[in-house]
């Protein structure tokens, strides 16, 4: 497993999902209705509670949002697992993470609801059910009675992998989103170019959703290049001067040196105009902790900036 690679898909599914409107037309246009009917969706809220422990954070990504039920005080969980790749034993670590979940609750409280959804978008195909039972060993030998007393669980499997273009709905930013991570290991550096002018042109006015496809692509497409990047910058210059003066000065500079000289100030670069556009305008003292910083520190930072709330929870990574 290249855990570079599976760092670069898991940073952009957070970088959309932690997004609670697109997570809400998630739920709406692909979460059975029978599913979502109980809970008011406008109560949405994502949780800033990681499941993954230290050793696993490199190989894992989890997000967690919270919903209220309709006509009730209570809380029900949805609980994200981004996979790339298909993962055999992805029920126990979902699992896992629901235990985990119950076990921060207090002793005297009642434990809350938590639906598992496993996104994918690998190539392997992924038909097969994602049921606990199926894991262990002898239990279809069991009798009505003694299968009372092992646990029966299941994960709902999101793949995007099978979906054609007609049952990819929703708002622009899901659509997009939901597409690319279709499409990123199916189609060519030079269809991937025309499908980047296409969201550009829907998109041109979220300037930091379309960096975060822009990053994305270059570190995880092997034959997305600098010709494909200066291609793409004329095509968009032709919708607006800023889309081609922002693809060729940020994407051919930082992404494209970053992934093929491997930079840390492409890195850098990234997170400062990030940080911008969230926190507006930073210190020139920042800026200079960010460029004097080593590759695994910017990695750090770039791993959360999507739920970082305030500027001193980057310094304090950095210090």
């Amino acid at each position: 497993m290249d855990i570079k690679l599976v760092n670069s898909h898991d940073r952009f599914f957070k970088s959309v999902f932690s997004d609670k409107a697109v997570v809400k037309n998630l739920f709406e246009n692909y979460i059975p209705r029978e599913i979502m009917k109980k809970y008011d969706l406008d109560t949405l809220k994502l949780k800033k509670d990681s499941f993954v422990n230290g050793e696993l954070k490199e190989y894992f990504s989890d997000l967690l949002f919270e919903v209220e039920s309709l006509g009730k005080r209570e809380y029900v969980y949805f609980l994200f697992e981004h996979k790339s790749y298909k993962d055999g034993n992805v029920t126990v670590q979902m699992l896992t993470y629901v235990l985990e979940i119950w076990r921060k609750k207090g002793k005297n409280e009642k434990l809350p609801i938590v639906f598992p959804i496993v996104f994918y978008h690998g190539k392997e195909k992924w038909e097969e059910n994602l049921c606990l039972e199926d894991k262990i060993y002898g239990y279809d030998e069991l009798s009505p009675e003694n299968k009372r007393y092992v646990p029966r669980y299941e994960v709902f499997l999101f793949n995007v992998s099978d979906m054609t273009d007609e049952e990819i709905k929703g708002v622009a930013k899901l659509k997009w989103t939901l597409m690319i991570f279709r499409d990123i290991m199916r189609i060519s550096g030079e269809l991937l170019e025309k499908r980047l002018v296409s969201i550009y042109r829907e998109v041109h006015q979220d300037e930091d959703y379309y960096l975060s496809i822009l990053t994305y692509v270059v570190n995880v497409k092997e034959d997305f290049n600098k010709e494909n990047i200066r291609v793409l910058a004329k095509d968009i210059g032709k919708i607006d001067g800023r889309g081609g003066k922002m693809a060729m000065t940020l994407a051919q500079t930082w992404m494209a040196e970053g992934k093929m000289e491997g930079k840390a100030e492409g890195k850098a670069e990234f997170l400062i105009k990030v940080l911008n556009n969230r926190f507006g305008t930073i210190s020139k003292k920042l800026e200079m902790m960010i460029f004097m910083s080593d590759s695994n520190d910017l990695e750090k930072v770039l791993d959360k900036i999507f739920v970082m709330e305030s500027i001193e929870e980057v310094e304090r990574i950095l210090r």
